[in-house]
């Protein structure tokens, strides 16, 4: 409902552009009208001129796809695909679900030379989702995922999973010490695990091999 993160990238940096995921209509009337009665929170007006809201979620599907979302009481940014087990569900929403393949596969690659940084909350599905990119993922600087098991059904997002997926396609995990060392990286509001990929990273952002000393 506030973008808080987006909020911080775009309010340190003039020049990057951010896409925003978010398949809940209540959400995105409320990132539109800035009312989220939260500390930190996105400028409407940066809605269609560096934030651009993709109004879908993104599952593990072979292609576009229908799908309910389950909407979550008291944090509507807890609502997820997967049915809460705890979290009071208000309403069900239908919305199309994308593979990041797709959502990937349409940006403009002839005028940039690889996504910076992928950022993934999505309650429970994040693995499902990164596997969802196929070799695009490889277009990627850095990822950031966070494990859900316990707070939804069918979830198969534990941490030791993401982490041999993430380096199952050659990434390496960043110590939280060293993040914050690489502004882009360090996330004010979440310290869930972070990756890199050092093809891209020794390309385009030389630096020393401690980038990847684990915590």
């Amino acid at each position: 409902m506030n973008a808080p993160q987006s909020a911080i990238w775009l309010g340190a940096d003039p020049s990057l552009a951010v896409i925003g995921i978010e398949p809940i209509a209540y959400n995105i009337d409320i990132l539109k009208s800035g009312t989220a009665d939260w500390p930190t929170r996105l400028d409407p007006a940066l809605i269609g001129s560096r934030l651009f809201l993709l109004p879908v979620a993104l599952a593990n599907v072979d292609r576009v796809e229908q799908g309910s979302m389950y909407v979550t009481s008291v944090d509507t940014g807890c609502s997820s695909l997967l049915e809460p087990r705890a979290l009071d569900v208000v309403a069900e929403q239908e919305v199309e679900v994308w593979p990041l393949a797709l959502l990937l596969s349409l940006l403009p690659w002839e005028s940039i030379p690889f996504v910076e940084h992928l950022k993934i909350d999505a309650q429970g599905l994040d693995l499902q989702i990164l596997e969802s990119a196929g070799d695009w993922i490889h277009r990627v600087l850095a990822v950031t995922a966070e494990p859900e098991t316990t707070q939804y059904k069918n979830a198969r997002n534990s941490a030791a999973e993401l982490d041999a997926f993430m380096k199952s396609r050659g990434f390496v995990e960043v110590s939280r010490f060293m993040r914050r060392f690489h502004p882009r990286l360090w996330k004010v509001e979440v310290a869930d695990p972070t990756y890199i990929n050092p093809e891209l990273y020794f390309t385009h952002r030389p630096g020393s091999l401690f980038l990847y000393q684990r915590d």
